[in-house]
């Protein structure tokens, strides 16, 4: 790898070694591997993007979840309430 930024890298290699579109690079420097996208190529070297990492989904607590399914009830108990005035009215 010879230069490496927040977005992307420029890496040391022949055009003769093909490469997929999208590869995983492993960083020897920062011991990770890195899913990359070919953005260019040149004879001595290819261009890199970092793919971005998916947020990792946080579970959310049982007490959130019962008091989100508590607030829809009583939303839809309020909606049922006001069709009912509605059509009285």
């Amino acid at each position: 790898m010879r230069d490496s930024g927040p977005d992307g890298a420029r890496i040391a290699l022949s055009d003769a070694v093909p490469l997929p579109e999208v590869f995983e690079l492993y960083v020897h420097k920062t011991r990770q591997t890195r899913t990359v996208r070919l953005i260019w190529r040149g004879s001595d070297f290819v261009g890199v993007r970092y793919v971005p990492v998916a947020p990792v989904a946080q579970p959310i607590p049982i007490g959130v979840m019962r008091d989100l399914q508590n607030a829809r009830s009583e939303i839809a108990s309020l909606q049922a309430r006001l069709a009912r005035q509605d059509d009285e009215g």
